[in-house]
């Protein structure tokens, strides 16, 4: 009887990296900053529902102190980019609504699928 591992964590730090980059100042401040990470993918996942062929492959979140940089990897990015960049201004002013920072949006194109 072996012990079974999550394949994901068990790969953490070793050849995956983590989805979050951002350190919480307090121990109060960590759950609120875990449910914003949350609500943020959620909202990405919502603005792009009918996209399906965008394929967003990883959405990842840097924290600094006055704002957030949010890289959303896609191997179809001008899916998501929108005619002259209307979806992502849009969504950029969800997610800042959300953060209630500035927030800096990065859409990477993943070369090999």
């Amino acid at each position: 009887m072996g012990h079974k591992t999550h394949p994901y964590g068990f790969r953490l730090g070793i050849v995956k990296d983590w989805k979050a980059h951002w350190f919480a100042p307090t121990a109060s401040s960590y759950r609120r900053l875990v449910l914003e990470d949350i609500a943020l993918r959620k909202s990405i996942q919502n603005e792009y529902k009918g996209f399906s062929d965008a394929g967003i492959a990883r959405v990842e979140i840097d924290r600094g102190a006055q704002d957030s940089v949010i890289n959303i990897h896609s191997a179809r990015p001008g899916i998501l980019i929108g005619r002259d960049g209307e979806r992502v201004k849009n969504l950029r002013a969800k997610l800042e609504a959300i953060t209630e920072k500035r927030v800096q949006l990065n859409i990477i194109e993943i070369e090999q699928p």
